[in-house]
């Protein structure tokens, strides 16, 4: 609706990620799993580990293009690669993948570099359990040795406990964690429907690389993640 966008790479890069022709039976888009750049909360197996059988959850976007390396695991160094495997075999495209297609979708990607915190959880009253919250992440919880600003990932692969025995990568690539108050499953299986599990049950913070967290400290480092 209203006036139409002037042309760019970018926006070249969006059609190519709304256009179902581009997927098998053109039925689906880059668009159905990622709407707005984002992630659908759901799990797919794409084979992105090398095999079937271990289904993930949808990435978001948010920053992909300067939060490599790509996959879960991590395996992925290049972006351009990255996005000729989605077309090829998560998209099954049955079109030729030129290297300017690929080029746009990765100019797409680059705009969505940013992505605006949330509201709700931005509010004045907030603001101290907020920076209560960033001074745990970067203490006591020791969240940023794997979650580094800008992004909040880093390009290393840990494990964590949480990869599967039966597939051939053992270790994660910490997810980015901007935008994360959109989100509605978390971890790489998409079993933790909440941040509070994430952080009680999932992936406690003793049991990675800090301290165990009283339910304040834990209310407080949820507040902060949600304003990112």
């Amino acid at each position: 609706l209203g006036d139409c966008p002037p042309d760019s790479l970018a926006r070249r890069g969006e059609q190519i990620f709304a256009a179902a022709d581009r997927s098998l039976s053109s039925w689906y888009s880059c668009q159905t799993c990622h709407p707005g750049g984002g992630t659908s909360g759901q799990i797919f197996d794409t084979r992105n580990d090398g095999g079937y059988g271990l289904p993930k959850l949808v990435p978001s976007l948010y920053g992909v293009s300067t939060t490599g390396p790509w996959t879960w695991h991590g395996w992925q160094s290049s972006l351009p690669d990255a996005m000729s495997r989605s077309l090829k075999e998560s998209m099954q495209t049955q079109q030729d993948v030129k290297s300017a297609d690929i080029e746009a979708l990765i100019a797409y990607m680059e705009s969505l570099t940013s992505v605006a915190p949330s509201p709700a959880f931005n509010q004045p009253a907030q603001a101290q359990a907020i920076a209560n919250g960033k001074a745990i992440f970067q203490g006591k919880g020791a969240c940023v040795n794997c979650h580094a600003p800008a992004g909040y990932t880093t390009p290393a692969t840990f494990d964590v406990g949480r990869a599967s025995k039966q597939g051939q990568y053992f270790e994660l690539n910490p997810p980015s964690l901007l935008g994360l108050a959109f989100r509605r499953r978390f971890l790489h299986d998409g079993k933790a429907k909440s941040l509070e599990q994430v952080l009680t049950k999932f992936h406690a913070p003793e049991k990675v690389a800090g301290e165990a967290l009283t339910p304040e400290e834990r209310r407080d480092l949820i507040a902060f993640l949600n304003s990112l």
